[in-house]
């Protein structure tokens, strides 16, 4: 791994960078057990050679193309009373942040793609760690910013191909981290906010109230394809769907998966 320098301060959380890093969900470990470390510590890289998605899938980028960003906070009372709300929070934050940049909207494939014109343009991740320092959620974000991969071109999009202005890897860095740690600080403790996030979770769905198709999992292999409607994400972080015949149920991601056909 590169050497980690200080790249900017942004309110009460310290942004950091480094050129070239194996995981920034990893690297930034070892920022959380400095003398004096804030509530917010943030790292990001131009170069991630082994990114995690979900469910332990690899995250392919392009050095310098690629946005690889892990966000540590702290976590307090009002973090920890509700993890799928955080999750939801935070999700619809990045959205809407991100909506500031360029001309499209910005959704949530369910659970946690980031989805542009109907391809995916990023993939969040959120982790629990613990150790000598405390109690951390580990918010981890990855945006594809210039080039995708060519072998996922039909499928992927980027911030570039969308964006009113040109916007550089740690701009868009210090735009999120600066956002992020405002609303964690200063709007998680309100009970109002908190309810109108859970209605722009909902609103920024990717095809909430449209058809949609669902793969049924079994061990890792699809059993059946189903169509369905798309109606929310419940308190337990379970798809609701509408599978027609007057049948709605909730499942959780594994058991069954969107997909993007």
């Amino acid at each position: 791994m590169s050497e980690i320098n200080v790249y900017s301060h942004l309110g009460e959380a310290v942004l950091y960078w480094t050129a070239s890093c194996t995981s920034t969900q990893d690297a930034i470990l070892e920022l959380l057990n400095l003398p004096n470390s804030p509530s917010v510590v943030a790292l990001f890289t131009d170069n991630q050679t082994a990114g995690r998605g979900q469910r332990g899938n690899d995250w392919s980028s392009i050095p310098d193309q690629s946005l690889s960003l892990t966000i540590a906070l702290s976590i307090n009372q009002h973090l920890e009373r509700d993890w799928v709300l955080t999750n939801k929070i935070l999700s619809a934050c990045i959205c809407e942040t991100m909506e500031e940049k360029i001309d499209s909207l910005v959704q949530l494939k369910w659970p946690n793609d980031v989805f542009v014109s109907d391809k995916k343009m990023g993939g969040l991740l959120m982790q629990i760690h613990q150790d000598a320092s405390g109690k951390w959620l580990l918010l981890g974000i990855g945006i594809n910013v210039g080039l995708v991969p060519a072998l996922v071109c039909d499928r992927a999009t980027y911030v570039s191909a969308h964006a009113q202005l040109p916007i550089s890897v740690a701009e868009l860095a210090k735009l999120v981290v600066d956002r992020i740690q405002s609303l964690v600080l200063k709007q998680f403790w309100d009970a109002a906010f908190l309810a109108s996030y859970r209605e722009k979770y909902r609103r920024k769905l990717w095809r909430v109230n449209g058809k949609i198709t669902v793969d049924f999992y079994e061990n890792e292999q699809v059993m059946e394809s189903k169509q369905a409607t798309l109606l929310d994400v419940d308190d337990a972080g379970r798809v609701v769907l509408d599978l027609g015949n007057n049948r709605v149920d909730s499942f959780h991601h594994g058991r069954v998966r969107i997909a993007t056909k």
